[in-house]
């Protein structure tokens, strides 16, 4: 019989990131908030020397596939992408207390994908959205097939209120034509993502004025411009039937300062 947690009870941590001309985009920045996670569920039951350790063979193990992925950069000009899955396993019978802990690293080649991905939206109770990033990831996967079949390629979340929340993979920023960007503050319930921290230097560069709050539907003008981010396909741009203001060139800026800032 598995003793495999992520079978019985649901619980599986991962982090997702890609390489940027073969190296690993903010390795650090991902392990750590992974480990933060772990230290939070187990820091009772697991000594901080077992999750050093884990952190460890870890670094040693991406540090061996990153090898792979720059030459696979420098052979044939594709990039990688890195998924790094913890998975907890019952080593008796206290499901609270017998616990250890396995990794695996998936290592792929990163497809190039579109800068617009077609969105529709989605209303999520609150109270879902409370373990982990934004609750049960199942969910979200299983929304985002459904969508598939109906042409689309991403789902927007949005409270019973008609606050943006964030995408299945994605946090959302809305920017405007008097060049502001309206990010919806940290709170328990959403963690801010690492690639939008990383974006917040070059708004200021750019001139863009960040505001910190929510954005409700009924605020959405035709003229804004939706942007996805993530730490996979980095900056996307999302497309509502209400709106018009696609703006691909601001994505590709985006995205050229951010790894151009990283490489360096």
């Amino acid at each position: 019989m598995t003793r495999n947690r992520a079978f019985w009870l649901g619980e599986n941590f991962f982090t997702s990131f890609r390489t940027a001309k073969g190296k690993p985009l903010f390795l650090e920045e991902h392990l750590s908030r992974l480990f933060q996670d772990l230290a939070h569920f187990y820091d009772k039951v697991l000594p901080r020397e077992k999750l050093n350790e884990l952190r460890e063979s870890i670094n040693s193990m991406v540090e061996e596939l990153s090898n792979k992925s720059l030459n696979r950069f420098i052979e044939a000009s594709k990039e990688s992408y890195f998924r790094i899955s913890i998975i907890p396993n019952m080593t008796g019978i206290i499901p609270e207390r017998d616990i250890s802990l396995n990794f695996q690293i998936y290592l792929g080649v990163l497809n190039p994908r579109s800068e617009i991905k077609r969105c529709c939206v989605k209303t999520r109770e609150q109270g879902v959205m409370k373990f982990g990033k934004t609750g049960s990831y199942n969910q979200q996967v299983y929304d985002l097939m459904n969508v598939r079949e109906d042409g689309f390629n991403e789902v927007i979340y949005c409270s019973p209120e008609g606050d943006l929340i964030e995408a299945t993979t994605s946090n959302i920023l809305v920017v405007d034509h008097e060049k502001r960007v309206v990010v919806r503050p940290v709170s328990k319930l959403l963690f801010s993502g690492i690639t939008s921290l990383k974006l917040c230097p070059i708004w200021e560069k750019m001139n863009y004025r960040v505001e910190n709050r929510n954005m409700n539907l009924t605020e959405l003008k035709i003229n804004h411009c939706l942007l996805l981010v993530n730490s996979v396909s980095l900056v996307t741009c999302g497309v509502l039937p209400s709106l018009t203001g696609v703006n691909e060139s601001l994505a590709r800026e985006l995205n050229r300062k951010l790894i151009q800032k990283e490489c360096n």
